[in-house]
């Protein structure tokens, strides 16, 4: 359990400045210089100036270099630097599972813009106490591996707060050990990641994060981000964070991480693995690696929410004998809830995948993106029967107002896009995939029709919430204005108040600022190629010729019949810019007074051609073809 201590003073308000205005001075210094104005006590190491005062000792650090380990017991300390670079390192002659810094017995330590440098030792052990670190950088030569391996590099805390805030913890070492650790471990703790990352950590095992089963409260917030870590995969934990209790990841980055198994069967190694209660908010998962492709797996025992989440380019080891999954919810049972809405799962190696160990309360799939998936056995949403589907009881599974375009199932076994009983799907709009089959639980209101999406091709380097063209629905294409009202229980129309549309941006969930409309236009932003024009934006008029996109269609302003010619004026060899069936190389069509090949010729067929007078009146038939003469002041009449 969390102690009740923190739960109503965390490590972020115990830090607040305001709160240390008033606390003693200690300076310390590795030499006599900085002491010699100092108006406060003056001391020449850490731990001395922890223990000169009762607390809250508030420490200020000279420039310099110390190695020394620091044990915080019980007071409250905060350390800051005085003149700058102030660098924690190892201690030379340090054991290998030496801690540098230890918050203990109820402890609170804040540490501001405080560097570590890590060889063997480990960063911080917090125990049954409060830990806040701002604007900090912390590296490792290598975590070192410890005779169980249950030691992490950087934090290990129990029963604790701890906060991490501008920090980055960074590996730099790539050998392996028999038994490797996780760059952060806690247990029953309260942890709070706020625009930090964790870097190159390549010694991790269950998690760059574990948690353990003890039951924790994790938040991943801001512009945190998880990048190029490698985690060893010998058991069933998650590549990068894994654990129970709680978890939040609002805003954070998962990006190029890879989860290493050297068993011929691989593990279930998602690269997030929890169980208890999850939310994932504009989060973005990108060019990850896991045996399975398993980005998520969540072991339900609560419920699940995961809101505008981007999956992009993540895959697998391409091992058979697991097919490639990447949203995984495992062993549902009674009461748990889960919901996926408003979010892009594009170009990895599989799907959504939903096993019911009973039947679950509810789990809801709508108005997401699944575009360009692929996987040995179903691409989209399966169950042991392949393609789309759920294992086990469930009778309340809801798909709905989801685009379902362009995946593969290269499975040899039927399946494709499968569906099990079980499941209702209503207003989702299937197109392009392979191969295109509904088996199963049919669609009853199915729309199969090119979705003319913007940009499904789009690197996933660009993918992100505010990244608005990456599979979205074109302003002029079937998805618009589609979907089920019924989908979202009391919530009929998309932010603009029309009616629902297919896909990860309609509904009431769909991004904020999407939908704003900045220049007055009446055309949300999403829909607006130039928000800051008010005469510019999907649906307005276009005048031609001008040069102006107007109406957001991206189609040639100087091509105004948009049969792909221009007309001669602009340069092109359109003889008729109003009519779409008349341009160079087109099929003409006889006696109807339309020259549609741009010929010059109205009414004749290549037949004619070249053939003197044979296009001339047949004999017996007279016309008057010619005009009076101005010059003669005479008619001019021919007949045969």
């Amino acid at each position: 359990m969390i102690p009740a201590l923190l739960a109503t003073a965390g490590a972020f308000d115990a830090c607040d400045d305001e709160d240390w205005l008033s606390a003693e001075h200690v300076r310390v210094c590795p030499d006599s210089a900085c002491c010699a104005i100092a108006t406060v006590p003056c001391v020449g190491s850490l731990q001395a100036a922890v223990d000169l005062l009762p607390g809250p000792v508030w420490v200020e650090i000279g420039a310099g270099t110390y190695s020394e380990s620091v044990v915080v017991d019980g007071k409250a300390v905060r350390f800051q630097p005085y003149t700058y670079p102030a660098r924690w390192v190892d201690a030379a002659d340090a054991e290998v599972d030496a801690v540098l810094l230890q918050v203990l017995g109820g402890a609170t330590v804040c540490m501001d813009e405080i560097n570590m440098d890590l060889v063997a030792q480990r960063a911080v052990r917090v125990a049954s106490a409060a830990l806040a670190v701002h604007d900090s950088y912390w590296s490792t030569r290598f975590a070192a591996s410890s005779a169980d391996g249950a030691l992490p590099a950087f934090i290990e805390a129990s029963g604790s707060d701890v906060v991490l805030d501008h920090v980055g913890l960074r590996g730099r070492g790539t050998s392996f050990g028999a038994r490797a650790n996780p760059a952060i471990g806690i247990a029953g703790t309260r942890l709070t990641l706020v625009d930090s990352s964790v870097r190159d950590a390549s010694r991790v095992i269950d998690g760059g994060l574990s948690g353990g089963t003890a039951p924790n409260e994790v938040v991943l917030a801001g512009f945190t981000e998880f990048r190029d870590n490698l985690a060893l995969g010998y058991s069933n934990g998650g590549g990068l964070v894994s654990g129970a209790g709680t978890l939040t990841i609002e805003g954070a980055r998962l990006i190029g991480n890879a989860v290493a198994t050297f068993d011929s069967t691989p593990t279930r190694s998602g690269l997030i693995r929890w169980r208890g209660d999850v939310v994932l908010r504009d989060a973005v998962l990108v060019d990850n690696l896991t045996p399975t492709g398993a980005m998520l797996e969540w072991l339900g025992s609560g419920s699940l929410l995961a809101e505008r989440v981007d999956v992009c380019g993540n895959s697998s080891e391409g091992l058979a004998a697991e097919a490639a999954e990447s949203f995984v919810l495992l062993a549902l049972q009674d009461g748990d809830t889960a919901v996926v809405r408003n979010s892009r799962i594009v170009q990895n190696d599989g799907g959504i995948v939903v096993r019911t160990a009973a039947a679950a309360e509810g789990v809801s799939i709508h108005n997401n993106a699944i575009l360009g998936n692929r996987a040995p056995y179903g691409s989209v949403v399966r169950g042991s029967a392949g393609g789309f589907g759920v294992e086990g009881p469930s009778t309340s599974t809801l798909f709905t107002n989801n685009l379902v375009v362009a995946n593969a199932d290269l499975s040899p076994q039927a399946g494709g896009l499968s569906i099990a009983t079980g499941v209702t799907l209503r207003s989702n709009l299937w197109w392009g995939n392979s191969p295109e089959r509904l088996v199963g639980t049919a669609d009853p209101s199915a729309i199969q029709e090119d979705p003319r999406l913007v940009d499904v091709d789009v690197s996933c380097d660009l993918i992100g919430p505010s990244d608005f063209q990456t599979g979205l629905p074109s302003f002029h294409g079937p998805a618009i204005d589609r979907g089920d009202p019924a989908s979202v229980p009391g919530v009929a129309t998309d932010r603009d108040g029309t009616r629902l549309d297919i896909g990860p941006f309609g509904g009431p969930y769909g991004p904020a600022d999407a939908w704003e409309d900045a220049d007055v236009d009446g055309v949300p932003r999403l829909f607006d190629c130039d928000e800051g024009d008010p005469t510019v934006g999907a649906g307005l008029d276009d005048p031609p010729y001008d040069g102006i996109d107007s109406d957001c269609a991206g189609d040639d302003d100087f091509d105004h019949d948009g049969d792909g010619h221009r007309p001669t004026r602009f340069g092109g060899e359109d003889c008729n810019d109003d009519d779409p069936t008349a341009f160079p190389g087109a099929t003409e069509v006889p006696a109807n007074g339309v020259d549609e090949d741009c010929d010059g010729w109205a009414d004749e067929g290549d037949d004619l051609r070249g053939r003197g007078c044979a296009h001339l009146p047949r004999p017996g038939i007279t016309s008057l073809l010619s005009r009076r003469s101005k010059e003669e002041g005479s008619w001019s009449l021919w007949s045969r």
